[in-house]
Formats: structure tokens, sequence, C-alpha cells
């Protein structure tokens, strides 16, 4: 090598030592340290390194059959000869012979074996590099699970504690009076789980620790530095197809595969030496004394050529040819598995770089958003607003979140650290490299680099983005209810009411929007669309105020009226409604309720049941009107119609005495709390529901608001304790009405003064509000 070429490489190594050095630096301390001893003392790297050596060793052994081989005899003894013509008697003998060998063909076996060996010296090169890096990738792995783990347990320390705060605060309220013993329950049985997820992240750190202490040789330190928000370990491909082109021709994997299908390749040629003949030069020198019977000394000096052919050895050397082959063909089998290793691993390897790191947006995002919902839920829960199971369901989402997002994290690091590792990478990355380990040059690498296209075709896996997919979702539609005031209908079926609700099919999803749908406002405008086009209406009686929007008046019963037959044919559904505000009306009489539809002969598809419902004017609402849901068709596209019974008619006969039934008014009842409770409890006295069971019987089947009247003054507790108490006794009504039939639709608090200055009331007001359907 000349002084130039010198420079050059020395330069060249000095650029990468210092490149190395540079990304080092950046890295921390610990983790370097962890990678560096991996590498350098690892049992299975030094057992990997011993295997290189000896595979070195073991091509110089073959070697040797270039060069001569210089062999001495000497042998002592005593001998009693006897011929035809003589008796030698018995006389001591003894002789040295120089003898040196050169072989000069031996049908290129020493060639070829001394070219599989090289190849095989590279395969044990490779698997040593590869060996490095999956050491080093392990001790990343250890440092990085260590940090993971200690982190969760801080988080499930910090969540036990939350749990345990909140089970201490329900028991004491518990005790007080305040509180329910299922909360508490239910407070312990979350403060368990809360134990359980702890113990189990403290079980993985104990793992975990011992595998860093295994993979790197001693215990993890008390004190690692947390690994930074954007932390990266080395410079990742550009693309999926830099990616696999570098990858594949640096992947020590790959390339080991590679020179062990080319070693066994040579060892086909290897075993065709024995088809051939033998040739040996051999001189030798030799000193005999009392040789043969011959007293004396004789000497002995030549040299001869040598030719050895074998003609019939049992058939081994076609057995041994056939081995060698099967051999060649299972290396090149496990080049191909390697291959599609190597492959897979780099793939989703540098997809989980990209996609952890844009989970990590959304889980932080998340994370964020739990925290702050936590902390709204806890001050709701201290005004009474929110319940424990919602603090409970929040903290414990928070959690969730949490580890989600650290897992996340520090499996973006770990992915970066297992592409840089499948390349062939993260040792140069780290600046850890063994001093000791040569370069391929050095170690007899003489082919070219791999051509992936050739070897290792690149096949990647495309699924699509999430981008694309936020891109091409259709919502499904949504229904647009209209609202048309009830007026006859010209041509309608006598039977049909103005109240009559016919049934509709589910909206389905369309790849295409719907087109506007028609605003019906008149029942004229009604008949006028179901003529022009196919749709689906639905008509539901309801009441509106005097200038906004419809609202659901409340029926009472009704006798029921004849049935009513009707088919229609089916064709794919699709709806879309809205709801829009309407004038009133002059009020509609009670209607009757029309039986299940019985079936019509020669019908195209099975007929719908038809209901009524009745209106009940009322004096606080506006005249009744009657809502139309009509689905517009989508363009280009049929629309079904599930029952067309949208007809509205005049009013029919006024209704007989027993189908007439009126409303009760709004009536408010005061109750004294004192006679349904103790002072200070929220637990019903003795013989307390009597009055309860007098306002259940009255008030069945209607809906009531539970109001508590907190006009007064009690000075003997705190102002938020006073509101507490007063609501569990609402509470308590509550839920003894609705065991007696009545819908109770909300408690809620009225009063004057600041509400942390409410008092305990002394009274309940059940205030009764519009009747509920029935």
């Amino acid at each position: 090598m000349n002084l130039k070429m010198k420079k050059t490489t020395l330069a060249a190594t000095l650029i990468a030592c210092f490149g190395a050095s540079a990304v080092a630096q950046s890295l921390p301390e610990p983790m370097v340290s962890a990678a560096r001893r991996a590498v350098t003392s690892n049992p299975d790297v030094q057992a990997r390194w011993n295997g290189f050596k000896a595979a070195d060793n073991e091509r110089e052994v073959v070697r040797g059959g270039f060069f001569p081989q210089l062999d001495i005899t000497s042998n002592i003894g005593r001998e009693s000869r006897v011929a035809p013509a003589a008796d030698y008697g018995s006389y001591n003998y003894n002789a040295t012979q120089l003898t040196l060998n050169q072989m000069l063909f031996d049908g290129f076996f020493t060639s070829s074996e001394s070219k599989r060996l090289g190849l095989a010296k590279l395969t044990r090169y490779y698997e040593l590099l590869e060996i490095a890096e999956t050491a080093a990738l392990e001790a990343v792995r250890a440092y990085i699970d260590v940090l993971r783990y200690r982190e969760l347990v801080d988080a499930a320390t910090q969540n036990y504690v939350e749990h345990k705060q909140s089970a201490l605060l329900v028991e004491e309220r518990s005790k007080s009076g305040v509180g329910r013993g299922v909360d508490v329950e239910q407070a312990n049985g979350r403060l368990a789980l809360a134990e359980y997820n702890l113990l189990v992240e403290l079980t993985n750190l104990h793992d975990v620790s011992a595998r860093y202490l295994r993979v790197v040789g001693d215990k993890p330190p008390a004190s690692l530095p947390t690994l930074a928000e954007d932390f990266k370990l080395g410079t990742m491909p550009a693309s999926a197809d830099v990616l696999m082109r570098e990858g594949l021709q640096g992947s020590p994997t790959l390339n080991a595969a590679v020179e062990n299908a080319l070693s066994y390749k040579l060892a086909i040629e290897s075993r065709k030496a024995s088809y051939m003949p033998r040739v040996d030069l051999r001189a030798y020198q030799a000193h005999e004394s009392n040789t043969s019977g011959v007293i004396g000394t004789t000497r002995n000096n030549g040299i001869e050529l040598l030719l050895s052919y074998n003609l019939y050895r049992g058939g081994a050397d076609k057995a041994r040819q056939r081995q060698a082959v099967d051999l060649s063909e299972q290396a090149r089998d496990l080049q191909a598995r390697a291959c599609r290793d190597v492959r897979q691993t780099l793939s989703i390897a540098y997809s989980d770089v990209q996609s952890l790191a844009s989970q990590m947006a959304y889980q932080d995002a998340h994370r964020l958003s739990t925290e702050k919902s936590l902390q709204a839920y806890r001050q709701q829960f201290e005004l009474g607003q929110r319940t424990l199971l919602d603090v409970l369901d929040s903290q414990n989402e928070f959690f969730e979140a949490t580890r989600s997002y650290i897992n996340s994290r520090h499996n973006q690091a770990l992915a970066q650290a297992r592409t840089l590792a499948g390349m062939g990478r993260l040792v140069a990355a780290m600046g850890v490299t063994r001093e000791d380990v040569p370069s391929a040059k050095d170690a007899g690498q003489e082919r070219d680099k791999i051509d992936p296209a050739d070897m290792c075709p690149m096949e990647d896996v495309v699924v699509d983005s999430i981008e694309k997919i936020k891109a091409e979702t259709v919502l499904p539609p949504r229904v647009l209810r209209v609202v048309a005031p009830a007026s006859p209908v010209a041509n309608a079926p006598a039977a049909l009411t103005p109240a009559t609700a016919i049934t509709t099919v589910p909206a389905k999803p369309i790849a295409k929007p719907l087109a506007t749908a028609p605003v019906v406002t008149t029942a004229a405008s009604v008949a006028t669309a179901v003529a022009a086009a196919p749709v689906s209406v639905a008509v539901v009686p309801v009441a509106v105020p005097a200038p906004p929007k419809a609202v659901v008046a409340q029926a009472v019963p009704v006798a029921p009226a004849a049935p009513v037959a009707l088919a229609a044919p089916t064709v794919p559904a699709v709806m879309a409604t809205a709801e829009v505000p309407v004038a009133p009306v002059a009020p509609v009489a009670p209607v009757a309720r029309v039986a299940p539809a019985s079936p019509v002969p020669n019908a195209a598809s099975p007929t719908p049941k038809v209901e009524v419902a009745p209106v009940v004017p009322e004096a606080a609402l506006a005249a009744p009107v009657a809502p139309i849901v009509v689905a517009a068709p989508v363009a280009a596209a049929p629309v079904a119609v599930v029952a067309v019974a949208a007809a509205l008619v005049s009013p029919p006969p006024a209704p007989s005495a027993q189908v007439a039934m009126a409303a009760p008014a709004a009536t408010k009842v005061r109750l004294a709390a004192d006679t349904l409770f103790d002072f200070n409890k929220s637990e019903f006295k003795p013989g307390a529901q009597a009055g309860l069971d007098e306002l259940a019987a009255r008030f069945k089947g209607l809906q009531v608001d539970v109001v508590i009247d907190t006009d007064t003054t009690d000075t003997l507790s705190s102002a938020e304790y006073k509101l507490k108490l007063a609501e569990t006794r609402a509470e308590a009504v509550k839920a003894y009405l609705q065991s007696k039939g009545v819908d109770v639709k909300r408690v809620r608090t009225v009063g004057k003064g600041d509400v942390m200055g409410i008092a305990i009331g002394n009274r309940l007001d059940l205030a009764l509000a519009a009747p509920a359907a029935q």
C-alpha cells in the first residue's frame, strides 16, 4: 500500500471514529456504557469472536497443502534373519531417513478447500458482527425497559395514591351519613385494582432489571437519565426504498447467509477431487546400519515422482458429492429465509419508528385531555355535580393514557435501535465497535455488494394511511326532521288521521352526499312531495309553543280504532331529515290508536305496523302540529317507500266519553322534611313512606320533578354539607317514587342566596309536569 492510500485510509478511519463519537456523545452515557460492555464482554459475543479466529486457523491448515512437507523418520531395533543361502543370526540395526514431499496436483482439492474455508471464515466474521449488533440492541433494550418500568412504577404509584385518597374521602362521607355504602365498596374495588396495577409494574421492573444484569453484566444504576422527548439514536433512512437498498447490503445476517451459501457451493468442487489422480514429488536421504543382515553402514539418496489414483472406494466418493449438493441447497434455502427475515425486520422496525412517532402525538393529546377532565371531575364531585363513578373512571382513564404514552415513547426509541441493528449500523452509531475486529476487506471480503433486486427482491407491504382513510370516509346521512301543521290532504284514505305515525327503515351509509331535502311546511306540500318522488314519511304528534321549536306533547290512553293495511315496494332505503320550527295552528282533537295492520293480498312487501299517537291540547302549550319526517332521494338513486300512509285528513268526530281523558294540571305538593327524615339523616323514618305511597298512587304514570326548597336556614353544619344532605334526601325520595311507578324526571334545587350559603331545607316540593305518554 503506497503512502497516498495509507493517508486516505487513515483519514477515513478518523472521520468514522469522530463521527461515531459525535453521535455517541448526544446519547445518555449509561446507555452507551451498557452497549459497550455488552459488545466487548458479553459471553455470546466472545463465543462468536473465538469461532471467527478458529475459522481463520482452519483455513491456514488447508493452505499448508500448497507447501512442501518435510519428514524425518528414525528407527532402531534387533533383528534375526535366516536366508536360504545363509544364516545371518541376530544383530542390532538402526536407520534414519529424511523425506521432502511436494504436492504437485491433488485434483484441486487444496485450492477448493482453501477458498471454501475462506468463505466460512467470512461467514463467522459476519456472524460476529451480527451478534455484536444483537448485543448492542439487547443492551439498549434493557436500558430502555428499565427506564420504561421505572416511569410506569411512578405512574402506578401516583394512581394508587389518588385511589387511596378517594377511598378515604368516600369512607368518611359514608360514616357521616352523606355518602352511600355502595360508594365505599366501589372505591375499595378500584383501590384494589390500583394496587394490582402497581404490583404488575413492580414485577415487570424486577424482570427487566434481571435481564439488564444478564446482558450488560452489572445491575442497572440507581439513577438513569430519561430519554428526551425527541430522542434520536441515529440517522434514519429517508424512505423505505433507501432502507431496503442500504439495509440489505449492510445486514450482517444476510451477508453471513450469502457467504455460507457460497462456501457450501465450493464444497461440491472439493468433493470432485476424489475422482482425479494425485501427483507428489518426493526427495529422500537415508542412513542405515546393519540393514537386511548386511553388516555395516548404508547410505541411500534419491528423488522420485509419485502418482496415486484411486479406482474404487466403495461408493464413498459419490455419497460425499451428493452430500455436498444437498448441503449447498440447504444453504441457499437458509439464505432465502434470511432475506425474508431481514426484510420483515427492517420493514416492521422502520414502520414502527414512523407510526409510533405519529401515535405519540395523539396519545399525548389524549393524556393531557384526560388530566384536565380528571381535575374538572374532582371539582364537580366536590360540588355534587359528578358521581364517584365518574371520578374513578376518569382517574383510571388518565392512568391508562399515561401508561400508553410512556410505552409508545420508549417503544419508538427501541424501534430506532431495531432499525439500525437490522442495517448493521447500531454499533457504529453508538461508537462501541470492538478494536480487535477487522474490516470486511481485511477479513478477506472480495465480492461485490449484495444486489437486493437480484438476490432479495424488495417487496414492501402497503396499507392505507390514516390520512387517506380520513379523506375517503363518508359519514352516514343524518335524518332531517321537517315539521308541518296538521291540515287535511286531498284524496287521503279516510281511515288515516292527522296523527298517523308510519314506521321507516334506518338510513344506510352512502358513497355520495344526499341531494337537498325539500323543506315541507304545509300539509299540501307533503302530499306534493309524496306524489313527486318515492319518499319515506313518518308523522308523529307534537305541540309547539307560540314562536319557536316543536315540543312533543304528552298523550293519554285512547280506545283502539280499526286496523289499516298498507303495502309498498321495497328498494334500497336512504333517508335524511332535519328539524324546522313552524307556526302554531288550530288544536287537533284526540284521535284513536290504530291497531297493527293486517296483511294485504298480493302485497309487494310485508305490511308495516301503523300506530296513532293522540294529541292532547294543553293550556301551557300552543296548538299541536304533526311533524313529518321526509326522506329525500339520493341523486340518481331510488329511495325506499316503507309505508306511504302519511295522509292528513279532517279531524274525526269527537271521541266518546270513555276515550276522552283530561290531563291533570300542573300541581305542587309540599311535604315537611321532618315528617320523612330524622335530623341530619337521609334515611326514612319508620312509617314515613305512607305519605309517599299516597303521592305515588296519585302521580303514577306521570312525570314529576322533585324540587328541594332551600330557602330556610340551619346553622349547625357547613353550607356544602347541608347542600349534600338535601340532595341525598331528594335522591332518596326520587328512588322511592320510581320504585312505585312514578316517572321522576329530575331533581333540582331552588332558593335564595349564594349556593355555598344554602342551608338544609325542611320542605320537599313535588312539582307535576306534563303527563307521560301512555
